[in-house]
């Protein structure tokens, strides 16, 4: 058996076309970009392609090659694997070819066709725009002893956030033997296709009406035409594989003289061989699989980003750049659980480096340079995890020349006050926000609705306060400084907190008081982050009535619920259009990321024994189940939180993965 291979799935988890393309994988390539599809092969949303190029790592992406359709040519007889949904049709004789899928660690199809078996592997070459497809063709006994493989590139040019249709690009092709350059506009990035043997027959041609059914249930668009350059087609005699490599020029990947016109017959071993010893090296800290899995779904977050020279975490694929609070949050279980010190240091720098008014970036947008800084949260978090690096390395040099006095100017302008309202009170709390504009990880708004008013005192900035400045105190013994102003302000907080926020008809917390003194009862999750931090706002008696009512009301298979369904507000379904979406975005939706604060918080209140630990652990099934499923080998941003609970959002999600790896692996010691 493959020592990569972290998945496998058989014929049943495809019984029909509408199922299989329910199945999706997504692979990043390390420049922000993304290689993606179904089981199928066809595609269901227009965010699926084999080649989403950031031009701009990790912006500006660009939607270029979105498949390859094969078919098998054998003693006459032809054999499509590829499928699709057209407007009108569907073509799934490709599922009666398949036998299995495997992720090892990166996508493989398997397929039986005409007495062959066909193997294809997908893989991109990390740091650069560029995708690996690859075919091994073996005859079975018996076989015809030559089979033709034909591949059809099917490409687009265009933003990820929309369709193309039919000649509205004036694409110009330069084609060699077995190679060919995509041009669609004067100015555009090229796409560059080139074969490491076989023949390259140019035609130009439109597919028209493309249907993307996924793009349904979110209110957009479904349909696109596509243009066929033209047909790859390679001859195998026997055993034989075959390398077609897809990258967005100028920037050819390492090894591949990009002035010739042939790919070497060797480049593929190579470029795979260094993708798996990556890999390797990526996994050799975990023996457990779920570990392995996600400790693999983790590193795709992981890319370049040019503005800065620096890595980045994108927060999830496909519609999310790197964002402040989620790369903060994600950190300890992506880059500490897995050991990869040097990547949490250049995080925690990168992100200190960009700071204005105290106040990390909120995102990175996907078009243009500057950052945005809407966020009360994001530094707190930032605090957070520059003291879980400090406990898992004991790097105190790194912390007293490089974050802490950073650290430092942050306190100062958030007790002084900085952007967008935020400022410490006289109490010692912190205020945050005005009634226009969100600034915590609560932050829909539609046009000039904001969906889930957090302007106040919200209690997970008041835990994350109050959590900040104790760690605070700790630095400032560590390197030398004067702990005892952060103790007294964080003793400051701890009561006015004690005072304002505990509901005693409810036996839980306020989830934020007003400005005007008003306490605002809904239950919301946000309340655990007063248990679940490494300094806890509440005693444990409080935390234990707190965890169990947001068990009773919150928890569901997959993690939380944004919102109790009892509340008039509660919204259980995440479909329709963007006002609808957002409209329940965090009015009752389902985020898996909580379920680490809820068992960091159930295990602090309960205590570590045999069985609070297996009940962490069992509680945990249906998300490890959920990894088969959806985005395969990685975990959704968010679900639906009426029953069955079906995952929406983003089908990859950094802190999804990050705090699961981290409770698993680190929590619930499952390595």
């Amino acid at each position: 058996m493959d020592d990569l291979s972290l998945l496998t799935l058989g014929r049943m988890a495809w019984t029909d076309f509408d199922r299989a393309i329910q199945h999706e994988w997504w692979i990043g390539n390390g420049a922000g970009g993304w290689a993606s599809g179904t089981l199928a092969g066809a595609c269901s949303r227009y965010y699926h392609g084999l080649l989403a190029a950031a031009l701009r790592p990790p912006a500006e992406r660009t939607m270029m090659l979105v498949k390859v359709d094969e078919t098998l040519n054998v003693d006459g007889r032809t054999h499509p694997l590829a499928c699709n949904r057209w407007i009108g049709s569907v073509e799934d004789e490709g599922l009666l070819y398949l036998r299995a899928f495997e992720l090892a660690p990166y996508p493989v199809f398997h397929y039986d066709a005409g007495g062959w078996l066909i193997e294809k592997r997908i893989f991109t070459v990390h740091g650069h725009n560029a995708t690996v497809i690859r075919y091994r063709l073996t005859p079975g006994p018996g076989a015809h002893t030559r089979a033709e493989l034909h591949l059809r590139p099917l490409i687009t040019y265009r933003t990820i956030h929309g369709v193309l249709t039919a000649n509205s690009r004036p694409f110009r092709q330069d084609a060699g033997q077995a190679t060919v350059t995509v041009h669609a506009y004067e100015e555009a990035a090229a796409l560059r296709l080139l074969a490491d043997q076989g023949t390259y027959s140019p035609a130009g041609t439109w597919q028209y009406g493309l249907h993307y059914p996924y793009e349904e249930n979110r209110g957009e668009h479904t349909v696109e035409d596509l243009y066929s350059p033209g047909d790859f087609v390679f001859t195998a005699t026997g055993p034989t594989q075959f390398t077609l490599l897809a990258y967005a020029e100028p920037r050819g990947p390492e090894g591949l003289d990009t002035a010739t016109d042939a790919l070497p017959r060797d480049w593929g071993d190579m470029a795979e061989g260094r993708e798996r010893e990556r890999a390797r090296g990526l996994l050799r800290p975990f023996g457990d699989p779920f570990s392995r899995l996600l400790a693999y779904a983790g590193d795709q977050f992981v890319c370049q980003r040019e503005s800065t020279g620096t890595r980045t975490m994108l927060a999830g694929f496909p519609w999310f750049t790197d964002w402040g609070r989620d790369t903060m949050i994600a950190l300890p279980g992506l880059t500490l659980t897995t050991g990869r010190h040097d990547l949490a240091r250049e995080l925690l720098r990168t992100f200190a480096r960009h700071a204005r008014n105290g106040l990390i970036p909120n995102c990175f947008p996907d078009i243009g340079t500057e950052p945005l800084y809407n966020t009360a949260d994001a530094t707190l978090w930032y605090i957070n995890a520059s003291w879980r690096y400090f406990q898992a390395t004991g790097d105190q040099a790194f912390i007293r020349k490089e974050i802490y006095p950073f650290l430092c100017e942050a306190i100062r302008h958030h007790q002084r006050g900085t952007l967008f309202g935020i400022q410490a009170t006289e109490e010692g709390l912190l205020r945050c926000g005005r009634p226009d504009v969100q600034v915590t990880w609560m932050d829909a708004k539609v046009g000039g609705w904001v969906v889930t008013p957090r302007d106040g005192l919200p209690v997970e900035i008041q835990a994350l306060w109050h959590n900040a400045l104790q760690i605070m105190a700790r630095l400032a013994a560590a390197v030398g400084d004067r702990p005892e102003p952060y103790k007294a302000a964080a003793d400051r907080a701890r009561m006015a907190f004690d005072g304002l926020f505990w509901n005693d008809a409810y036996g839980c917390l306020h989830d934020r008081i007003l400005d005007d003194g008003t306490p605002d009862p809904s239950l919301r999750p946000n309340q655990l982050l007063a248990v679940s931090l490494d300094f806890p706002l509440t005693e444990a008696d409080r935390g234990r009535q707190i965890v169990a009512r947001v068990w009773q009301e919150l928890w569901t298979p997959y993690g939380l619920r944004s919102l109790a369904p009892a509340d008039p507000s509660y919204r259980g379904e995440y479909v329709g259009n963007r006002w609808q979406r957002d409209a329940a975005y965090h009015q009752g939706t389902v985020w898996s990321w909580l379920v680490g604060p809820f068992i960091s918080a159930y295990l602090r209140v309960y205590g570590r024994t045999p069985a609070t630990l297996q009940f962490a652990t069992e509680i945990l099934r249906p998300l490890r189940e959920h990894l088969y499923e959806f985005g395969l080998g990685t975990v959704a941003e968010i679900f639906d939180g009426n029953a069955p609970h079906p995952p929406r959002g983003c089908p990859a999600q950094a802190w999804s993965v990050a705090e699961l790896l981290r409770i698993w692996a680190d929590e619930l010691g499952h390595r």
